[in-house]
């Protein structure tokens, strides 16, 4: 009985750590909120025991803080780590995507193009929405590699970037141009240009890396104005 019950134990905390996760994901907790864990035990039905366990979890992952007498608060990302997490997007899915181009198949091409124009159905949708859809394209991506290892590496790192950006607050701009590099890589994907693919999306990646650091370096350079003479 006391295994069974430590088991049942177990399975109860990756069950609150995987719902935790999606929380982060779909941003119902956002970077730099505080998280109110009697709020959130009564959400998900469950005592604090097992939260606590799986937001202990997440600090380890660095995707959660604790703070001394001020308790759990969503970590948000910093330029240093972000520029270090977006090179490394680079060169995994450029990498998988070199894979993929000559294994194509027409059922990918078909996949691939209907994410695109999924992508462009929420251009104007909130951020949180676009970067997930983003995120699927991305994936499909690089599946052609046919390489799991490969996917999960790239998928934790895209995200890590989404769990601890506050990405409703990035300009709107990047949307539509993201979409017309998105067409011009599938368009090359279509050739079967290996090459040009991944070079289209190495710019495209770049494109973005400075998209985001700008706007964490403008974020920062903002917190720390003096405040303004009444």
């Amino acid at each position: 009985m006391r295994i069974l019950n430590e088991i049942r134990h177990l399975n109860l905390s990756e069950r609150v750590y995987d719902q935790l996760r999606r929380f982060l994901i779909r941003h119902k907790l956002e970077a730099g909120d505080r998280i109110n864990l009697a709020d959130l035990a009564e959400k998900l039905e469950v005592s604090q025991t097992p939260l606590r366990e799986a937001l202990t979890r997440l600090r380890q992952e660095g995707l959660v803080l604790h703070r001394r007498n001020r308790g759990y608060f969503v970590a948000e990302v910093t330029a240093e780590e972000a520029k270090h997490l977006l090179e490394m997007r680079q060169a995994l899915e450029c990498f998988a995507l070199t894979l993929s181009v000559p294994r194509m198949t027409d059922h990918d091409l078909h996949e691939i193009t209907e994410a695109i124009e999924a992508y462009g159905r929420v251009i104007d949708s909130p951020d949180r929405d676009r970067f997930l859809y983003d995120k699927r394209l991305h994936l499909r991506l690089a599946l052609g590699a046919g390489n799991p290892i490969l996917s999960n590496a790239l998928e934790q790192v895209v995200d890590r970037m989404i769990m601890k950006l506050r990405v409703e607050e990035l300009p709107r701009e990047r949307g539509p141009a993201a979409l017309d590099e998105h067409r011009r890589i599938l368009e090359a994907i279509r050739r079967r240009d290996g090459e040009a693919a991944s070079r289209l999306l190495w710019e495209h990646l770049e494109r973005t890396k400075h998209y985001i650091l700008r706007y964490l370096t403008e974020r920062r350079a903002m917190a720390h104005q003096p405040p303004a003479e009444a």
